[in-house]
């Protein structure tokens, strides 16, 4: 800087914008392919996956937001002083540039000149795993690329943490629901895994409970054995995603974000710390958390919320009856109904009814051309009618290529 400021500046690649939106349309376009045309491809929500890309990928070529992230994440950890955040100069910043303080570390992955300069390992792995938790279960606000290269290590065991393009948020309830699971997980408490999940997951109606509960015991039976030590939370709750999204059981996003960057923060401690134990750090922001739902204040405050939204509907019951009524007295009062499963049986309906036109036509064409055949008039072709030759040919074609589509669709 010309006051002598040593910065580092992330700048946008010119005409990037245009070539990420024209590729995130012919994803969209594929999606929507791909959900009409591809069996199963439900379950995974291919246009609503394409959907949440296209939202992180716009932030993060939006400078302006991640200069914020950092002043935020700066805010959230004013207290901590072994958290250090590139300071950022407003002025010299706009959507396409980033313009923030150099920082001169030693990344995470260098184990060896970390040791050298005397840095405590097991320290940074203990401040890093808590610092993590601290942004997931107390500010709801997380880094959600924490791979090693994105980690610094400065003098006094002092973590750096770059790029803040990709985070993750979770809301009070999300908050709540993953305590709450991790803490029926690690507990082994299957009963109450399969209750969380049916409480607060998007449920499809065609669930198989029984199969659930049955692949939830074998996923937990799987940690029975293992010490809670050598337990890789991260791993474990990425496990336990795959489970509940083979039944079309939807979670947000950011929970997908947040088990990829627990795997990523288990690793570097490992890395530092062999003896890393992330259970072990989980267990009092569990508890804290429980604590906190159980509190008082916490439920006073829901009380009179609930007590709120009762009020709330009171108010309005009377006013949206006497809607009501005034639309059925004016003859305005509709009710749509949503026919559900019947898209399938509605083309096969239209696909039987065409075979069974075409099978008309084509009989019709055969008896038509036979009546040709007895009258023997017209012009003739090696002595045969032309046009009985002709009806019997269209006739052949077309039941060969019924009796192939047919056999092609499966259903003889």
């Amino acid at each position: 800087m010309k006051t002598g400021e040593e910065v580092a500046i992330k700048v946008r690649r010119p005409g990037i914008v245009e070539v990420v939106e024209s590729d995130i349309g012919a994803l969209m376009s594929l999606a929507g392919l791909a959900e009409r045309h591809v069996p199963g491809s439900e379950l995974y929500d291919p246009v609503g996956i394409v959907r949440e890309f296209a939202r992180t990928i716009r932030r993060e070529m939006d400078f302006s937001r991640e200069a914020h992230t950092i002043e935020k994440f700066r805010d959230n950890f004013i207290k901590t002083g072994w958290m250090y955040f590139p300071h950022v100069y407003w002025e010299q910043c706009s959507r396409g540039v980033l313009t923030m303080e150099y920082v001169a570390g030693i990344k995470v992955s260098d184990r060896q000149k970390l040791v050298d300069q005397g840095i405590d390992l097991k320290l940074v792995a203990r401040r890093g795993a808590d610092s993590f938790l601290e942004m997931v279960l107390t500010h709801g606000f997380f880094h959600g690329d924490l791979h090693p290269g994105n980690v610094l290590i400065l003098p006094d065991n002092v973590i750096c943490v770059l790029d803040y393009g990709i985070v993750g948020r979770l809301d009070g309830d999300l908050k709540t629901f993953l305590t709450d699971i991790l803490s029926a997980i690690v507990n082994r408490d299957m009963d109450e895994v399969v209750s969380l999940l049916l409480f607060a997951g998007d449920i499809s109606d065609s669930l198989d409970i029984r199969a659930l509960k049955r692949d939830l015991f074998n996923f937990i039976d799987g940690y029975y054995e293992i010490p809670l030590k050598e337990i890789e939370v991260g791993r474990m709750l990425m496990e336990f995603i795959e489970i509940i999204t083979l039944y079309s059981i939807r979670i947000p996003s950011d929970l997908m974000l947040l088990a990829k960057s627990l795997v990523l923060i288990e690793g570097m401690g490992r890395a530092l710390d062999p003896a890393f134990d992330m259970v072990e750090h989980l267990r009092p922001f569990i508890a804290k958390a429980l604590r906190q739902k159980a509190s008082p204040q916490r439920i006073s405050r829901e009380l009179q919320q609930v007590l709120s939204s009762y009020l709330s509907l009171a108010r309005n019951i009377p006013r949206d009856l006497k809607e009501i009524i005034n639309r059925i007295n004016r003859n305005k009062f509709k009710i749509d109904l949503e026919h559900r499963g019947l898209d399938k049986f509605t083309a096969d309906f239209d696909r039987s009814i065409n075979r069974l036109s075409t099978s008309m036509i084509l009989a019709a064409t055969i008896i038509g051309s036979s009546i040709i055949m007895q009258t023997d008039k017209g012009p003739k072709l090696m002595g045969f009618p032309v046009f009985a030759f002709m009806g019997y040919t269209i006739a052949g074609f077309v039941g060969l290529w019924l009796v192939y589509a047919i056999i092609r669709s499966g259903r003889m």
